[in-house]
């Protein structure tokens, strides 16, 4: 089962890894298709904010994981 810190950081790695092979300069092909992916990835201010709204899902490192009655705020 994958937990909502693994799930997070996946998605940071995948970024980074799609940057790298930019850097590498890729055949013109592959540029496009890494650009296309990468204009519509979120970014890592959208994912701590979905990490934030949706912590059973995501959650960044260094986050206090929530109880159930927690993902909500206080009530």
């Amino acid at each position: 089962m994958t937990t909502p810190d693994e799930r997070y950081r996946a998605l940071r790695w995948a970024h980074e890894f799609m940057l790298e092979q930019l850097d590498a300069r890729p055949p013109a092909e592959r540029r496009r298709e890494l650009q296309a992916i990468l204009r519509h990835y979120p970014t890592e201010q959208q994912l701590d904010a979905a990490a934030r709204r949706y912590p059973d899902w995501l959650q960044a490192p260094g986050e206090a994981a929530t109880t159930p009655g927690d993902a909500h705020g206080p009530n």
